[in-house]
C-alpha cells in the first residue's frame, strides 16, 4: 500500500491519472529465479567469495525503464514506435509472453515512473551507506581485536599485533580506528565497541529498510491485486534477472573461477588455484614455515584482491551491454571456511575488510536459527558448525556430526530441563493438530483447577496458584515433551516447564533425538554414501512427469497434434536440470536421514548388543573348547609341570580375553558404522530362534564381501583357540592337584 501510495502521488504529480480499485485477480506465478545447485560439502581448501548484484531488482528496473508508463504491450505498436527498445519474453501459465519498454538511454524525460523514484530512494540509501561505511570499517577493526584477547592477549598486545601483520593499504585505518586505546583500559575499549555497534545497528537498519521498500516495487507490479499490477511488467523483471545472472556466470567462468552456488542475485565463487600457488608451497601441508592459520590468511587476502579485479571486470560488462551504469555487482566478504547444505542454506566465517577467524559464524537458513527450536537442538547445531569451521579440524563434516552425536547422546540423561524448551504459538484457526490437541487438555485441567480452588475458598482456605494457564491467541508458549505411557502423539506428552518441573515428569529423550535427525542428515547429505544412483533419479524424474501429465491431461480436454508432443518433450528435457536437482537432493536428504536415525539407534542401543554378541560367542566358544578337549586332548600321557607356572599361564590367558573383548568391541563398532545391517543380523541370530547360528552366520563364504567382519570373524577364532588352551590348562592344574 506504501508503494501504491507513492506511485500515485508521484504519478499525480506528473500528470498521470491512477485508480486505487483493482478486480484482477491471477493465480498463476512468474518466472522465478535461476539457481545453480549448490556443491554441497564443507570447502576448507579455497576460500569462497559471494558476488551479488546491488538490489537486483530495483537496478533492473532501472536499466530497462521498467515502468507501466514505459511498457508496449502489442508488435505493432513497438515497430511503430519509433524508439530503441528492450523485448522482455518470458513464460506463463506455459504461454509465451512478450513486451517491450522503452530505453530511456539515460535520458530523465525517458525514464519511467517506477525509475525516478527507485533513483531518488536509491541516492538516499547510498547517503547512508556512506555514512555506515566508516562505522563499519571501525567495528570489524575493534572485532579484530577481540578476537586477539580471546586469544589471552591483552588489548596493547593485541593492537601491536594487529598494527605489525597489516599491509601498507590497511594499516593507515587501523591506526586511526584503535592507536587510541593502547594505553585504555579493556572496559574503556568494550565501551566504545557496544557505542559502534549501536551506531551501527541503527544505520544499517535505515539502509536496509529502504532496501526492502525498493524491492517492494516489483512485488506491487506483480500481486494482481494492486491497482499497479502489470503482468509483463514483473514477468520483465524476473525474466531479466535470469538473464544476467546466467551472463555473469558464464563471465567468471571464463576467468575459471568456479561456481559453488547460485541464486537469484548472488555467486559463490572459488578463484583458480593458481593464485594460491605461492601460498601453498609456503605452507606445504604443515611442513612449511607458516602456520596453517596464517596460511588460510594469505588466502583469504588473496581472494579479496582478486573479487575486487573482477567485480571491476563484471561492473564494467554489465555496463557495455545495457548501456547503463546502475546493474552493479559487489562483495562484501569471503566465507572460508563454508558449508552449503541446500538451496539457500549455507554457514561459515566471514572475512570483510580483514582475514578474521575468530568472528561468530555468518549462518543462512539453517534450522537452528528458526523460531520454537529447543536449546539441545540449537546447541547441537551449533556444536556442528563451530567445530566443522575450525582452523585445527582435520575431520570431515561427517565424522564432526558422528562424534557431536555421540557425545550428546553419552549426556543426554544429564541434559538440563531448561535446554529442552520448546515454543510455539497458538493460533485457534491454524490446524496445528498437536498445539490444539496441547491446548484442548489445558483447557480441562484449568476447568479443573477454578473448581477447585472455589471449593476450597468456601471453605476459607487458600488454593495454590494455577498450574495450567491458558495462553492468548497470537501468544507464543513454552513446552516440553514428556514420556506418556497411554498415547504417543505429541500434543498428549507436551507439558508446560513449570508443571513438569512440580510433577517430576520424565522428559521423552526419543522424542528430542528424533527432533535433530533432519538437521543432522542435512549436514551430512553431501556424501556419496548417501547419493541416490542415477536409476533411482530418473525413476523418481519419471513419476514426477507422469503426474504432471496427468494434471495437464486434466485441466486440457482437447485435442493435442503431434508437434505440440514435440514442444512438450523439449520443454521436460529444459526442466530436466533443475528438476533433478531438487529430486537428488530431496532423496540424499531421506538417506541420510535413515542413516542418522540409525546411528542415533546404534550409540542407545549398540553397547547393550554388542556385550550381548560378545556373550554368546565366548559361551559357545568354551562349550565347543570342552568338546574338542573331551574328544582329542584328553591324554593321560604327560608329565606333570609345576602348579604356578599353570596358574600363571591362566593370568596371561585373562589379560588375552581381556584384550581380545576390547578388540571385538571395536570390530562390531566399525561394522556397524559401515552397515548397521550385519550388526542388527548377529543380534537376532543369538536373541531369535534362527535356522543358522551366529557361529555359522560367520563362518559362510559370503562375509569375504565385508572385510571388517571377516576380521570380527578372525578374532572369533582367537577366542575358541584361547578357550581351548585355558581349558586344557585348567584340566592340567586339577590333574595335578590330584596327583
Amino acid at each position: 500500500m506504501k508503494v501504491s501510495n507513492l506511485l500515485s502521488a508521484s504519478a499525480w504529480r506528473e500528470g498521470i491519472l491512477t485508480s486505487t480499485i483493482s478486480e484482477r485477480t491471477e493465480t498463476e506465478s512468474f518466472p522465478g529465479a535461476y539457481v545453480f545447485p549448490p556443491i554441497k560439502g564443507l570447502e576448507n581448501k579455497c576460500p569462497v567469495t559471494g558476488l551479488d548484484f546491488r538490489s537486483l531488482y530495483p537496478s533492473l528496473i532501472m536499466t530497462y525503464n521498467l515502468s507501466p508508463d514505459k511498457i508496449i504491450l502489442f508488435q505493432e505498436r513497438a515497430e511503430q514506435s519509433g524508439k530503441k527498445l528492450h523485448e522482455i519474453s518470458f513464460k506463463f501459465n506455459n504461454q509465451d509472453c512478450f513486451a517491450w519498454s522503452i530505453r530511456h538511454n539515460n535520458t530523465p524525460e525517458e525514464k519511467g515512473l517506477y525509475v525516478t523514484i527507485l533513483e531518488y530512494l536509491s541516492i538516499k540509501r547510498n547517503e547512508i551507506k556512506e555514512r555506515l561505511a566508516p562505522v563499519k570499517e571501525k567495528k570489524e577493526d575493534m572485532e579484530l581485536v577481540i578476537g586477539l584477547m580471546g586469544k589471552d592477549l591483552s588489548l596493547p598486545e593485541a593492537i601491536e599485533h594487529i598494527l605489525a601483520k597489516a599491509g601498507e593499504k590497511k594499516r593507515a585505518s587501523l591506526n586511526k580506528n584503535l592507536y587510541h586505546f593502547i594505553n585504555k583500559e579493556k572496559h574503556e575499549f568494550m565501551t566504545e565497541y557496544d557505542s559502534v555497534c549501536f551506531v551501527y545497528s541503527c544505520l544499517d537498519a535505515k539502509q536496509n529498510a529502504l532496501k526492502v521498500y525498493m524491492n517492494t516495487f516489483y512485488g506491487t507490479a506483480g500481486d494482481s491485486k494492486s491497482p499497479f499490477f502489470l503482468r509483463a511488467l514483473a514477468g520483465g523483471i524476473t525474466s531479466a534477472g535470469q538473464r544476467n545472472i546466467k551472463l555473469v556466470a558464464n563471465f567468471v567462468k571464463s576467468r575459471d573461477f568456479q561456481i559453488k552456488y547460485g541464486d537469484t542475485d548472488s555467486l559463490y565463487l572459488v578463484p583458480p588455484e593458481r593464485y594460491f600457488q605461492e601460498c601453498d608451497e609456503a605452507y606445504d601441508s604443515g611442513n612449511g614455515g607458516i602456520s596453517k592459520e596464517e596460511y588460510w590468511s594469505r588466502m583469504v587476502k588473496i581472494s579479496m584482491e582478486e573479487m575486487e579485479k573482477l567485480r571491476d571486470e563484471v561492473n564494467d560488462f554489465f555496463k557495455k551491454d545495457n548501456g547503463s551504469s546502475y546493474l552493479k555487482m559487489a562483495y562484501e566478504e569471503v566465507l572460508f571456511p563454508v558449508v552449503f547444505t541446500g538451496k539457500k542454506k549455507y554457514y561459515g566465517i566471514p572475512h570483510e575488510s580483514e582475514p578474521n577467524f575468530n568472528k561468530e559464524l555468518f549462518i543462512r537458513g539453517i534450522e537452528t536459527v528458526k523460531w520454537g527450536q529447543s536449546g539441545i537442538f540449537r546447541k547441537i547445531g551449533k556444536c556442528i558448525m563451530e567445530e566443522s569451521t575450525r582452523v585445527n579440524n582435520t575431520r570431515t563434516l561427517h565424522q564432526v556430526v558422528e562424534d557431536v552425536l555421540k557425545e550428546t547422546v553419552k549426556d543426554i540423561s544429564q541434559t538440563n530441563l531448561n535446554e529442552i524448551i520448546k515454543t510455539a504459538v497458538w493460533r485457534p484457526d491454524k490446524n496445528n493438530k498437536s498445539v490444539q490437541r496441547f491446548i484442548s487438555r489445558m483447557r480441562d485441567r484449568h476447568t479443573r483447577e477454578e473448581v477447585d480452588a472455589k471449593r476450597l475458598i468456601k471453605k476459607g482456605l487458600t488454593p495454590e496458584a494455577y498450574l495450567y494457564e491458558i495462553p492468548e491467541p497470537g501468544e507464543r508458549f513454552e513446552y516440553v515433551v514428556v514420556e506418556n505411557d497411554s498415547s504417543q502423539k505429541v500434543g498428549d506428552k507436551m507439558e508446560y516447564p513449570e508443571v513438569a518441573r512440580h510433577l517430576d515428569k520424565k522428559i521423552d529423550i526419543n522424542y528430542y533425538l528424533k527432533s535433530v535427525v533432519g538437521l543432522c542428515a542435512r549436514f551430512i547429505n553431501y556424501d556419496d554414501r548417501h547419493q541416490p544412483s542415477s536409476e533411482i533419479v530418473l525413476e523418481a524424474l519419471k513419476k514426477l512427469k507422469d503426474g504432471n501429465k496427468v494434471g495437464e491431461n486434466k485441466a486440457d480436454d482437447s485435442r493435442v497434434d503431434e508437434d505440440d508432443l514435440d514442444e512438450d518433450e523439449e520443454e521436460e528435457d529444459e526442466m530436466d536440470g533443475d528438476e533433478v536437482s531438487k529430486i537428488r537432493d530431496t532423496l540424499a536428504q531421506k538417506s541420510a536421514e535413515k542413516w542418522i536415525r540409525g546411528y542415533i539407534k546404534n550409540l542407545r542401543d549398540g553397547p547393550k548388543k554388542d556385550k550381548t554378541i560378545i556373550s554368546h560367542l565366548w559361551k559357545g566358544a568354551r562349550i565347543y573348547a570342552k568338546k574338542l578337549f573331551d574328544t582329542t586332548y584328553a591324554d593321560k600321557g604327560e608329565h606333570p609341570t609345576n602348579n604356578d607356572y599353570y596358574q600363571s599361564f591362566l593370568n596371561v590367558l585373562d589379560k588375552q580375553e581381556e584384550s581380545i573383548r576390547l578388540k571385538l568391541s571395536s570390530l562390531l563398532k566399525e561394522i556397524s558404522e559401515v552397515d548397521i545391517g550385519y550388526r542388527e543380523s548377529m543380534y537376532k541370530l543369538v536373541t531369535k530362534k534362527r535356522a543358522m547360528s551366529l557361529e555359522q552366520y560367520l563362518t559362510s563364504y559370503y562375509l569375504d564381501e565385508c572385510k571388517l567382519l571377516a576380521g570380527f570373524r578372525n578374532t572369533w577364532y582367537k577366542v575358541v583357540g584361547l578357550e581351548i588352551t585355558r581349558y586344557r590348562t585348567l584340566s592340567k592344574l586339577q590333574d595335578d592337584k590330584k596327583r
